[in-house]
């Protein structure tokens, strides 16, 4: 996540709202972003806008050894 007015502030994870739920696979994806627009910053090249992807919403929950629900925000 970025702000026109404050180009020099990054944040990811779960400080930031984008509309899915909190969960270390959204704050992965989002921190790879980040580190991808700081380096796209220090060349001076334009810095791409973060898209979720469909599947950050999702949560595994485990059932035992060989079950799993999916639970969808």
């Amino acid at each position: 996540m970025n702000d026109e007015r404050f180009s020099n502030i990054y944040a990811a994870g779960d400080l930031i709202n984008v509309g899915t739920i909190k969960n270390g696979r959204s704050a992965m994806e989002q921190g790879q972003a980040v580190s991808q627009n700081i380096l796209r910053a220090i060349r001076g090249e334009h810095q791409v806008i973060y898209q979720q992807k469909w599947w950050e919403g999702l949560t595994k929950l485990t059932l035992g050894l060989v079950s799993s629900v999916i639970v969808k925000n």
